[in-house]
């Protein structure tokens, strides 16, 4: 089972929410403040990801963070598009198995891949995109390589960070590998 983390101010949730209380506001240098927040933000994530990732918490936040999910300005999009799937599987095999009384072990499943962005794509391929239509979100993706299942959500989590730090290492250099 994961370890479990006591939640305090000093996490990620909480400090964007000290932006706006400890700092003025100024409109005409918001969008660079907030990827200025964001990018402190993220080297914290960090280190606590890293000096404990067998921690759910986080992993949690290691992943909510990613520049994968992360538009680097305010919005994370990990959550909308990580897909989950609860499955009664084999397990001595861990799939679904067609005689289904063998199946008795319950798994979490998830999908997740990167999201590309505007400046990710060509002018073409972000005015064919369906997602554009609504005021520009990022395009999800599934990479199969991050395909993972546990026993519990907390721990498939774990091996999720576990596999988008292996396979994207801690930024977007790695998107298009």
């Amino acid at each position: 089972m994961a370890e479990v983390t006591k939640i305090n101010d000093a996490d990620a949730s909480a400090s964007f929410n000290a932006l706006w209380r400890d700092r003025d506001i100024n409109p005409n240098t918001l969008d660079q403040d907030l990827r200025d927040h964001y990018a402190d933000e993220w080297q914290q994530v960090l280190a606590r990801y890293h000096a404990n990732p067998r921690d759910f918490h986080a992993a949690w936040w290691y992943l909510h963070n990613h520049p994968i999910a992360h538009d680097g300005v305010s919005a994370s999009f990990f959550g909308q598009h990580l897909d989950v799937y609860v499955a009664k599987v084999d397990p001595n095999t861990l799939t679904i198995e067609d005689a289904t009384a063998r199946n008795t072990c319950t798994q979490v499943w998830l999908e997740f891949g990167p999201m590309y962005f505007k400046e990710d794509m060509s002018e073409e391929e972000w005015a064919a995109n369906h997602y554009n239509m609504w005021g520009g979100h990022p395009v999800p993706s599934h990479d199969v390589e991050l395909d993972c299942g546990a026993d519990s959500y907390e721990d498939a989590i774990i091996k999720l960070a576990d596999l988008v730090a292996e396979r994207y290492g801690d930024d977007r250099n790695k998107v298009y590998d």
